[in-house]
């Protein structure tokens, strides 16, 4: 409702089949598209009962997203909002739910309507809509575990379940968030906030199984945003806006994946700090 039904952006993903590097083949998300905009758009709020939880709770982490960088494109109170109210959507109060799913349809359409095509490379335009979206799109192809709020660590018995899109999202927004206020582009703390709101909507604020730091880094290169060989992350700045990190470093990229990693494997040793 709030996300992929506004826009008019329909995504394919690549399998890249294995090589020598990359045994096992990787999944590149969203590298081919069409756009073709709806000729209406209808949310019925009702058929959200419909949901589980997990799914109900997906949704929410695009609404985060967009609560963070809502300052700039018309609704600079949605955060504080979110903040206040959060509990209760998640509890099914339908006015709030309508409420918040109007307001992030009319951010989705502003970014839209100020660059249809994906054409800007900047925080004025739908790269803002890919916040949190470059780790969450490597996770997101990975066989792995979420560890929810409260959750310490997998059972012993639990195999790896992998990662809804809405999950990696969440996970990504804080590990991308940290990556950030270590680069000096987000105000210290925002990251707290981000992991607050992920708890109030119960979503997974940790994984537990994912390959070696490594790997995880040379994936993130086959990120769309990825131009001229740098690395880009969006992040939010702490104040309702965003910005693009460009080329960050690769110890504050290691300490934003820590952030959201535990039970690192024995057989992926970590570097002293």
């Amino acid at each position: 409702m709030v996300d992929a039904a506004v826009g008019g952006k329909t995504g394919v993903n690549l399998f890249a089949p294995p090589t020598a590097e990359r045994p096992q083949g990787s999944l590149k998300k969203n590298m081919v598209g069409a756009f073709h905009q709806p000729s209406l758009v209808m949310c019925d709020i009702d058929t959200l009962d419909s949901l589980s939880p997990r799914l109900f709770a997906c949704g929410l982490a695009e609404c985060i997203k967009h609560a963070l960088l809502a300052g700039e494109w018309g609704d600079p109170g949605l955060l504080a909002w979110m903040q206040q109210h959060l509990a209760r959507i998640v509890l099914g109060d339908k006015e709030l739910r309508a409420e918040l799913v109007a307001r992030n349809v009319a951010i989705k359409a502003r970014v839209v309507m100020a660059d249809e095509r994906e054409e800007k490379t900047d925080h004025t335009g739908r790269m803002v809509l890919n916040m949190g979206h470059t780790v969450a799109h490597v996770i997101e192809t990975l066989p792995c575990t979420p560890i929810y709020p409260h959750q310490t660590s997998p059972s012993e018995n639990e195999k790896p379940a992998g990662l809804q899109h809405g999950e990696a999202v969440g996970l990504g927004l804080i590990a991308e968030t940290v990556c950030a206020e270590l680069s000096g582009i987000t105000q210290p703390g925002t990251s707290r906030i981000v992991e607050q709101l992920l708890i109030d909507a119960g979503l997974p604020t940790r994984v537990a199984n994912l390959p070696p730091e490594s790997r995880l880094i040379e994936l993130m290169f086959d990120d769309k945003k990825v131009e001229f060989g740098k690395l880009r992350f969006v992040a939010p700045t702490g104040d309702g806006g965003c910005r693009v990190l460009e080329s960050p470093t690769q110890p504050s990229i290691l300490t934003g994946l820590r952030s959201i990693v535990t039970l690192p494997s024995p057989s992926d040793p970590r570097p002293s700090a």
